[in-house]
Order: C-alpha cells, then structure tokens, then sequence
C-alpha cells in the first residue's frame, strides 16, 4: 500500500475531503487546548503551495524510524537490512515500549526518560501512526496521545524536524540534496554503488529527506503534515 505525507491538505484535496480534515483539525486544536498548547488553525493554501511527497510505502518510514531506535538504544547507526525493516528487534522494542515522554489528553503525564532526561529522544519520528495522523506547526516536546485524534498521537513539526535533522547528521546525510533528484533515484535502482553512510541506507535517507522537507514546509506555512 502507498503513503503520502502532504502539507496543506486544503489546497490538494476535493471540498468533500476538505470538510473531513476540518472535523479532525477541530479535535486536534480541542486536544492542543487541553493540553494546554498554543491554540493552531491550517490555513488555505493555494495549490500551487502544496507538498506532497509520495512516500516508499509503509516499509519506507520503517527505514527511517529503525535507524533513529538504534540511535536511540546505543547512538550507533546499524547495518543496512534487506528484509521488513519492521521486524527490526530493537525497533519493536522501540513500538512496545511507548514514547519516553508523552502527555495524554486524559490527564497523565509520561516521563520515562529518568536520569536521561536531558538526551534527545526519537518519540515524533517513532511514535506516531504510519498510515495516517498529523503533525501540527506547534513545538512541544512530549506526544500528545488521545483516542480521539486520528491515529491517536499529535506530532510536533518542529520536533520532527529537529529529529530528522539528527538522523541525518548521523547518516552524513547531505539535507539539500532533492529527494526527487537523479542521484538519488539512480541509488534505489541500482545504478549506483553505495559508498558512504547515507547511500548504504538509501530508503531511510530518501524518506528522511522528504520528511525534512514537509516539516519545514509545515512550519514556514503553518499548515500541517498528514499521513494519508
């Protein structure tokens, strides 16, 4: 199954469509108030101003979020694997164990992080639904966890940025490089022999791009990211 993540849904979509993303947006803003978050609202933007990036499926962002566990459990970036990167152990662990650091709108306060309180953690990339859900132009530092939001968690654009932007550091990942250029289609077809960190995790460094791209896109215009 495919996986796009657009920012300004209003400009891409048909009215029908539109007036759906607005009931969730009306949850959504009604769960950053009870958390007591700055208030947001998307804007209209022109179609002309729209991101949307087609992701490499569901298996793409799990790519991306197994690099950023690894990071996250030894700060080591692993080997490139072949198979559903899903399946990854220390990614599971990562899935089972829940965000470090997360408010849920019922009124508790999660903090795992202990004495680590002061190391960054991966939870805006990680813990989110990979199918559908928003990351909203607003910077707060924990998930924001409701059965009511679709997908159930409220992402940060800004923290997702900033994750991303780790991820990539730790790839060597050049973060101007397009994610539609040649180089980087000729790498996932094979016609390029990986040499360095980001090439040898070419899907995850794809997908990071793209995600880097939404979340500046999503802050500049303070329209929100979606999964859909």
């Amino acid at each position: 199954m495919g996986l796009d993540v657009v920012v300004g849904v209003f400009g891409e979509f048909d009215e029908d469509e539109c007036a759906e993303f607005a009931e969730d947006f009306a949850v959504v803003r009604r769960e950053l108030s009870a958390a007591g978050l700055p208030s947001w609202q998307e804007p209209r933007l022109d179609e002309d101003d729209v991101v949307l990036q087609d992701m490499l499926g569901y298996s793409g962002l799990h790519h991306l979020r197994r690099v950023a566990a690894h990071l996250a459990a030894s700060g080591t970036v692993p080997a490139p694997v072949e198979e559903n990167p899903a399946d990854d152990p220390v990614l599971k662990a990562a899935y089972a164990g829940g965000p470090a650091h997360a408010w849920t709108v019922k009124g508790e306060f999660v903090d795992r992080r202990g004495a680590a309180a002061a190391e960054p953690t991966f939870d805006h990339l990680i813990q989110h639904s990979d199918c559908e859900g928003y990351y909203v132009p607003v910077d707060f530092a924990p998930v924001l966890i409701s059965d009511d939001v679709l997908g159930g968690y409220v992402g940060s654009s800004q923290r997702l940025l900033e994750e991303c932007l780790r991820v990539a550091e730790a790839l060597d990942l050049p973060i101007d490089l397009d994610p539609d250029s040649d180089e980087i289609r000729d790498l996932l077809d094979g016609r390029v022999e990986p040499t360095v960190e980001w090439q040898r995790h070419g899907i995850a460094s794809l997908t990071c791009l793209q995600l880097i791209e939404a979340a500046w896109h999503s802050i500049d215009t303070g329209a929100a990211i979606a999964f859909c």
